[in-house]
């Protein structure tokens, strides 16, 4: 990925032509529509352009299909809303020309939910597939989907997405979480303390009345501890400064008397 470089990915797209390539996936970022625009229109007919993954709503997957322009759009349906959400992109796929291709290979249980979107229709005939076997790509669901001998998957003929839960997996897998004011973190030892944080929407959302006062009391508090500690620091100057005063005050009065002393004695 090239962030916002049309320049360098368009480089990457001619040095890939003789290649042979389904597409060049996600050559810069998500929101970057002009540069995608503008590397859909300066790349070699070899290279399709994919991209659309950071897609988190309908809105923007189709600010992307129209103006991006890109010839595969990768959906995750878990991300941009579930299956009504990512159905509706594959039909803007239809109405504008371009691919709809699932970007959901985790588990078994989110391809066989991205398969349901797609597979009535001939034209999209690719599909992200796990390639590597975790224990949850392989083990979340009972029945796994498996690719025929020509490298197809189809879908599965059960009840619901087709596919069966395997709840040994989820209480294997399980971790428990707290999540207070948009804070969400592990549990560890029934203490959050002990926990490793997973995410904070702190800044992100507004605050709550609750909070606002709790804010307000932390930030008197704050202001009332440090007008104490100025007023005990410039109390403690003052008393130093009269302690000072006194010492010097007591030489003085030695010198003097030590000086009558040697007065004094020298009459005698």
């Amino acid at each position: 990925m090239w962030k916002h470089s049309a320049e360098e990915a368009l480089k990457r797209a001619h040095a890939f032509a003789p290649y042979d390539l389904t597409f060049l996936e996600e050559p810069v970022l998500q929101e970057a529509i002009g540069a995608y625009r503008e590397i859909v229109d300066g790349a070699p007919s070899e290279v399709p352009i994919a991209g659309g993954e950071g897609s988190d709503t309908v809105r923007q997957a189709e600010d992307f299909i129209v103006n991006g322009g890109a010839s595969f759009v990768q959906i995750d349906q878990g991300r941009i809303g579930g299956l009504t959400s990512a159905y509706k992109v594959r039909q803007l796929c239809e109405q504008h020309g371009k691919q709809y291709v699932n970007h959901s290979f985790k588990s078994h249980l989110s391809i066989a939910a991205a398969l349901h979107v797609f597979a009535t229709s001939e034209e999209f005939d690719l599909m992200e597939f796990p390639q590597s076997e975790t224990v949850l790509s392989a083990n979340l669901v009972s029945n796994p989907l498996a690719r025929d001998g020509d490298g197809r998957v189809h879908v599965p003929e059960g009840y619901g997405l087709g596919v069966d839960v395997d709840l040994a997996t989820v209480r294997q897998l399980l971790v428990p979480l707290t999540i207070d004011s948009g804070v969400a973190h592990t549990v560890n030892e029934g203490a959050p303390e002990h926990g490793t944080l997973l995410y904070s929407t702190k800044g992100l959302l507004p605050k709550t009345s609750v909070e606002k006062r709790e804010e307000r009391q932390q930030a008197a508090e704050e202001a009332a501890a440090h007008a104490e500690a100025a007023a005990q620091a410039e109390a403690e100057e003052v008393a130093a400064k009269r302690a000072l005063r006194t010492q010097k005050g007591l030489w003085a009065l030695g010198g003097v008397v030590a000086g009558m002393l040697v007065t004094k004695l020298a009459r005698l």
